[in-house]
């Protein structure tokens, strides 16, 4: 897959990390889809968008008008089968080797066969992460730095 092919992302994590990243594909006009495991944390990760492109705005490095667009990029549900039709997979969820495993066990099962999977993980290892993988060619590791709106 080239970079141009990369068209709709997912992103595993509401948080702060899995939001920011979020905003800034969207605010570059990718289609988003950000999932977790409970509404809450969706909500919260909507809330967490506006404050970005508030601070954003505030600072004078964001246009008022790009907000509208990066509301209408970003989609959030609960279901992972959301992911089948992603080009690019992220990862920011929580920092346990035994809960990544799995998640990207299941994804494989659901996403496309040429779709990319990247964990945003900060210390755990990359090949422990895709051990349970069938093809660890298409994993990689995409770390972004805290807070990513502000240093991606």
């Amino acid at each position: 897959m080239k970079l141009e092919d990369i068209k709709k992302i997912g992103i595993a994590g509401a948080g702060t990390m899995g939001s920011g990243i979020a905003q800034i594909f969207a605010r570059k006009g990718y289609e988003v889809v950000v999932t977790d495991i409970k509404e809450e944390f969706l909500q919260n990760s909507k809330r967490l968008v506006n404050i970005f492109n508030s601070s954003l705005i505030e600072e004078g490095l964001m246009e008022v008008g790009e907000v509208e667009n990066i509301e209408k990029n970003i989609k959030y549900s609960l279901d992972k089968k959301v992911f089948s039709d992603c080009d690019l997979i992220i990862e920011a969820i929580i920092e346990k080797m035994d809960i990544k495993q799995d998640f990207w066990k299941e994804v494989e099962e659901i996403a496309k066969s040429d779709a990319i999977f990247a964990t945003n993980t900060s210390g755990l290892s990359i090949n422990g992460i895709s051990e349970k993988l069938k093809d660890k060619t298409r994993f990689i590791g995409m770390h972004f730095w805290n807070p990513p709106h502000i240093i991606p």
